[in-house]
């Protein structure tokens, strides 16, 4: 009986997980500028997509958006993105990756990218298991990365365990971006000395 019992558990605990993806309010704008009023399957996206499903109505046909079909998407109060063709710098993040080089790895692609904040200064990110990047624009300008690298220092250090090892450093490029173009209310260079490549610290200087 008690088999059972957690059979039955596991089986609505699985039913109630794939119950959560649907198809919510949202829209898509065309790569043809046409905006059209649909539903987005939502997949909570922990990495930023290249495709979505969606639906004009309940009871249509799945279709697919893609970055050549569509240039924006959204599902209201809950996210949006745009599709860019941005440089991004695909260095490792992760430390057996780390290479010797503090400049970037530059790669011109499309990408959807997720839209933090919307005003004057645009604040946006892209996650992939490389982890997450953030990009900026400015008023009718191009979309720019914020440069920030780790990479290893080409000198050895020993660790508490006599192993040798590469220090790392970092690339914060983005800090003199963000002094540069994006001066925030108060002015003061500490703000930016004090800033880490998070979200929620970038934001907060965005509305600032």
């Amino acid at each position: 009986m008690r088999t059972l019992m957690t059979l039955v558990l596991l089986f609505l605990i699985v039913t109630a997980s794939f119950g959560q993806i649907k198809y919510e309010k949202g829209y898509l704008i065309t790569s043809q500028g046409e905006r059209i009023e649909c539903l987005i399957k939502n997949k909570d996206w922990k990495n930023n997509p290249s495709e979505f499903s969606y639906k004009l109505s309940d009871s249509s046909k799945p279709e697919e958006g893609n970055l050549t079909s569509v240039k924006e998407f959204g599902i209201y109060t809950y996210s949006k993105f745009v599709g860019a063709d941005v440089e991004i710098d695909r260095s490792s993040a992760q430390a057996t990756g780390l290479v010797g080089n503090a400049e970037p790895l530059w790669s011109q692609e499309r990408l959807f990218l997720r839209v933090l904040l919307d005003g004057k200064a645009k604040l946006y990110s892209y996650d992939n298991s490389g982890g997450r990047k953030f990009f900026y624009s400015m008023t009718d300008t191009a979309i720019y990365q914020l440069v920030y690298k780790k990479f290893r220092i080409n000198f050895l250090a020993k660790n508490t365990m006599g192993q040798e090892l590469s220090p790392i450093a970092e690339n914060n490029t983005y800090k003199d971006q963000l002094l540069e173009n994006l001066k925030c209310s108060t002015g003061k260079l500490e703000s930016v000395d004090n800033l880490t490549y998070i979200t929620e610290d970038l934001e907060s200087y965005f509305r600032s």
